[in-house]
């Protein structure tokens, strides 16, 4: 009943059940709390989705087939907290790939970042990201020689790590130039210790498209031997 009547106590209670753990018996308890706060127009559904879905995300593993069931949820404030349950779940969180996978299809911001907090377990998605990016959409530069293109895709693929590497480098011959540039992207944040090859980024430089070009050279910067990138440019 105190919930009902006081936001600050029920967002204080879900903070509570995120900072010691939630259990899997009270799964049904917390989805019940958040689809009541999702049918109260007086409370702000954005707090609920960040502390209820971090209450959610901090089970153990084996409640995420349970968790995925709500993503389709019609209560929007139950689907998006389920949502970022996983998102806060990360690596334990790879049997909702194909789920998440299809929500990124459909347009979801924070499907691909989900798939990034995976880090490496996100391998399935791999394939899916890439495919994404041909829809990504060109940011528009706030300075005459600023090189911009952001892609949450290549932000997820980035974060997959090394076992993305042979897919973003295939990636570079896609015909779109979304796609070479959300590679670029990906392969620019990577870690340097992965060890990119050079040869693919010089190609790079002679691309059609200017944006891939410079987005070639920060990624050689990030990769490459000083030596051969005061050659090549």
């Amino acid at each position: 009943a105190a919930l009902e009547e006081d936001e600050p106590a029920y967002l204080a209670i879900a903070g509570a059940v995120a900072e010691i753990g939630a259990r899997p018996k009270h799964l049904d308890a917390l989805f019940q709390a958040v689809r009541h706060a999702g049918e109260n127009p007086e409370i702000e559904h954005r707090q609920v989705v960040w502390k209820f879905g971090a209450a959610i995300g901090s089970v153990d593993e084996s409640c995420v087939p349970r968790i995925v069931k709500m993503v389709d949820d019609p209560n929007s404030t139950v689907s998006e907290t389920a949502m970022y349950a996983l998102f806060s779940l990360g690596p334990k969180a790879t049997v909702a790939i194909p789920t998440v996978v299809r929500k990124m299809n459909a347009g979801h911001a924070l499907a691909p970042q989900i798939l990034g907090a995976m880090g490496a377990k996100g391998e399935p998605a791999i394939p899916a990201l890439i495919e994404k990016m041909q829809h990504d959409a060109w940011a528009s530069p706030r300075g005459a020689f600023m090189i911009v293109h952001y892609s949450p895709c290549a932000s997820a693929l980035a974060n997959i790590g090394a076992t993305a590497l042979p897919a973003l480098l295939e990636g570079l011959g896609n015909e779109q130039p979304e796609v070479r540039a959300g590679c670029l992207v990906a392969l620019e944040t990577m870690n340097p210790d992965l060890m990119v090859p050079q040869a693919p980024l010089l190609r790079m430089l002679r691309d059609e498209h200017p944006i891939v070009r410079g987005l070639a050279i920060r990624a050689m910067v990030k990769h490459g031997d000083p030596k051969t990138i005061k050659a090549a440019v």
